[in-house]
């Protein structure tokens, strides 16, 4: 009822000057997905909680830059508007990981830290660099963007393994599944090797 709700507000002009500036690919959309997405939007943004880190004051603007994003990934899919997600914490620039690594003795870990600009976890938090996302949102054409990169693994967190596999609704599709992707992954390598665009 809530999301209906949400939906049915206007849009914010600001939000979609917003879009229009920092996401600019956004604009090749047609205007029933451009509306759908926006749709989307507006029910990402009331439910998701987001967070500055390193002393970041979290605005609209990065809201909804991020928010264009991640519900591209959404927008021609069945999906819970990333029911698993609560929150998005947004750091100025790469951030510090702390974890755990294999050990140089076999069997041991060792804590380590690794410089990030992204992080997804299983337990409904995305992290992201701003300056990393801004820089994605503008090229999309040079393969790198964060947001899609770790909203992607919220997706693929859905069925609660991290395992690159899409949920299918048969277990015999998976082999079909796995034949076409492996097929596609050799034919790229063989472009990249060839120095064929791909």
């Amino acid at each position: 009822h809530r999301r209906t709700k949400w939906v049915a507000e206007p849009f914010p002009p600001e939000w979609a000057t917003i879009i229009d500036r920092r996401v600019p690919y956004i604009r090749h959309l047609h205007a029933e997905e451009r509306k759908r997405l926006e749709d989307l939007m507006q029910v990402f943004l009331h439910e998701k909680h987001f967070e500055g880190c390193g002393g970041l004051t979290v605005t609209d603007e990065m809201k909804v830059t991020i928010a264009a994003q991640a519900c591209l990934l959404l927008l021609n899919m069945e999906h819970g508007f990333y029911d698993k997600l609560v929150s998005i914490l947004i750091y100025p620039d790469a951030f510090v990981l702390h974890g755990l690594a294999p050990g140089a003795t076999r069997g041991t870990v060792e804590e380590t830290d690794l410089d990030a600009v992204g992080m997804s976890s299983e337990r409904g938090v995305v992290a992201v660099s701003w300056k990393d996302v801004q820089v994605g949102a503008i090229g999309a054409g040079d393969g790198q963007n964060v947001v899609f990169h770790e909203f992607a693994h919220q997706l693929d967190q859905i069925d609660g393994a991290a395992d690159g596999a899409p949920i299918l609704d048969d277990r015999s599709r998976y082999r079909t599944w796995a034949q076409v992707l492996g097929a596609e992954y050799e034919r790229l390598q063989r472009d990249v090797e060839a120095g064929r665009r791909s």
